[in-house]
Parts: C-alpha cells; sequence; structure tokens
C-alpha cells in the first residue's frame, strides 16, 4: 500500500466530518508518513519504512473510525433517529392504524384485521427510518441508525411472516405470493446487514445490532412455553411504570443511545449496551426461573456485551499506541 492509496481510505472513512476538519486529519497523517520516510531508524530502503510506518498507523479504516468517535459529527441526529420513533411514534402507531382502518369504534370483532393491517404499517414506518438512517450513513458516515432501524425491520418482517398463517385474515388472497416475496426482501435486508458490519468491522456495533435476534430469540422460545401450557398461572412481566405509561423500557430507551453515542470513551459504549439489555432480561428472568433454558437465553445478551467488551479490553492492551 502507498502513501496515496492510504491517505485515500483514510480520507473516505472521514466522510462526515466537517471538511476543514476532515483535510486537518489528513494532512497531519500525510506529514506523519512524511516525516517518517525520512527517518533512517525506521529501515534502510523506503518501502520498508513506509511498510512500518503503516504497520504502526494501523488500518486506515480502523483509524478514520477512532479519530470520528472522538469528535462526534452530529451524533444527536442518530440519537434522535433512534429514541423519537420507539418512544413516541411506534407506541401509537397501532392506535392509528385501528382508528383510521375501523374508527373510534373498533372492536374484538376486528382484531384479524387490525394486526394484519397494523404489522404492515409498522414495516412501512421502519422502512422509512431505514431511508433515513441510510441518508445519514452516506452524508455523515453515521451508522449505528441505520443498523439499529434495519435489524428491526428484519425482526419485524421475520415476526410477520412467522405468525401470518395463524393470523391471516380468511380472503386474503395471494398469500403465497406474499410469502416469497417477504422472503425475498428478508435475504436482501440480512446480506445488507452483514455487508455494512463486515465492511466496519466494529464489535461495537455488531453487538449492538445481535442483541434484538438475541430478545427475539428469547421470546420465540418463551412464547413456544405460554403455548405448550408451561405457564398455567399466565406470564406477565411486572408492571414497574415510574409515570403513566413510562416504564424502565422506556427510560433503559432513552438512556442506552445517549450512551452509546456521545461519550469519548469506549467503556461507556459498552456500558451503553448492558442498559439496553437490562430491562426486558431481567423482568422476563423473574418469570423464567422455571425453566433454565429460558434463563440461558434472556442472559445471552448480557454474556455477549461482557464478552466482546472484554475481549476489546485486551486486544487494546496489546495493541501499540498510534500517534495521531
Amino acid at each position: 500500500m502507498n502513501i496515496q492509496t492510504y491517505l485515500q481510505r483514510l480520507h473516505a472513512q472521514l466522510k462526515g466530518l466537517p471538511p476543514e476538519e476532515e483535510a486537518l486529519f489528513v494532512e497531519e497523517i500525510s506529514a506523519h508518513f512524511s516525516e517518517g520516510l525520512s527517518d533512517p531508524g525506521l529501515g534502510a530502503e523506503e518501502p520498508e519504512r513506509l511498510e512500518r510506518l503503516a504497520r504502526e498507523m494501523g488500518d486506515p479504516e480502523d483509524l478514520g473510525r477512532r479519530l470520528k468517535d472522538v469528535h462526534h459529527p452530529k451524533r444527536w441526529l442518530e440519537y434522535l433517529l433512534i429514541v423519537i420513533p420507539e418512544i413516541f411514534v411506534l407506541p401509537v402507531l397501532s392506535w392509528i392504524v385501528l382508528v383510521v382502518f375501523f374508527g373510534p369504534g373498533g372492536g374484538p370483532e376486528e382484531n384479524a384485521l387490525f394486526v394484519y393491517w397494523g404489522i404492515r404499517a409498522s414495516v412501512f414506518f421502519q422502512f422509512c427510518l431505514v431511508l433515513i438512517g441510510l441518508w445519514l450513513y452516506k452524508r455523515q458516515g453515521l451508522l449505528a441508525g441505520l443498523l439499529y432501524w434495519l435489524s428491526s425491520l428484519w425482526l419485524t418482517i421475520f415476526v410477520m411472516c412467522f405468525r401470518e398463517r395463524g393470523w391471516a385474515p380468511a380472503g386474503v388472497s395471494g398469500q403465497t405470493a406474499q410469502t416469497v416475496f417477504w422472503i425475498v426482501v428478508l435475504v436482501v435486508l440480512l446480506a445488507w446487514l452483514v455487508r455494512l458490519l463486515a465492511r466496519r468491522k466494529d464489535s461495537l456495533l455488531f453487538t449492538m445490532t445481535l442483541i434484538p435476534f438475541l430478545i427475539a430469540v428469547g421470546n420465540l422460545a418463551t412464547t413456544r412455553v405460554i403455548l405448550s401450557g408451561g405457564f398455567p398461572e399466565g406470564y406477565s412481566l411486572a408492571d414497574w411504570n415510574l409515570i403513566w405509561d413510562f416504564g424502565p423500557f422506556e427510560l433503559a430507551h432513552i438512556i442506552w443511545p445517549a450512551l452509546f453515542l456521545f461519550p469519548k470513551q469506549r467503556v461507556f459504549r459498552w456500558l451503553a449496551l448492558w442498559v439496553y439489555t437490562a430491562p426486558i432480561a431481567v423482568l422476563n428472568l423473574i418469570e423464567s426461573t422455571r425453566y433454565p433454558y429460558l434463563v440461558a437465553l434472556w442472559i445471552l445478551p448480557f454474556v455477549l456485551v461482557g464478552v466482546n467488551g472484554g475481549l476489546e479490553t485486551i486486544r487494546h492492551k496489546h495493541k501499540p499506541r498510534i500517534a495521531r
């Protein structure tokens, strides 16, 4: 890799920073290379010096990510993208669907149609959020919001396909065609998600993206136990609302994106993922203690965050410091 290629890759990774800051970073790294190439202590030949400098500086994508983590370009946009829809829009979306399609007097007799159109309204809304996240990623280089809603959209569609045959209203035509269509959509979205994570290679983003999938597995397993009669007294999470309908889930969802997006130290971002997983895991554990495998499933998000965070800390301690 020559200097020009390294700087081009660094420049691409710094996309989204203010132009003057981006130019300053690239200039500093270029000057560092120039000084290193004139230092005979780094090697007798120029290619040897260049290779050693590139190894000391690290991968240009990794260096660019760390520089952006320090400066946080417009992270508040990602925060609003994650928090506002999750807290204030999606909870009332079902009510909007009920009123629009069935009027204020809609009742249980329309339940099947309500679920049918409600989940599709959620899919459409989350698809719009994915487009907004894509725009932020392309313009500002911000990836967390896109990953969050892309994984949420995938899981919503999966739940819809998983349950469709059980509650689809009579008379809905083209059921097979719909199933094929949604399966294709799921494959495309999953491939896109994997590609984004593979390009970024950030254990924090990987863990954040995987958490909803682990929670979904816990929900599916718990539902199976409920349907099999494993909880004869019922399965009801503790009602710990702090005020009105605002409880630990909503509070955690306001806190964890702030901890994940704004602090400079990555330890706070790992802590954010624990805050993310805590309410739903703890409350489900209270009800699942009679079933060891359910307990294991609900603990899994905690374990994932701890293991990945610990491995990153170990790698960081054994990694040479990079001059900036």
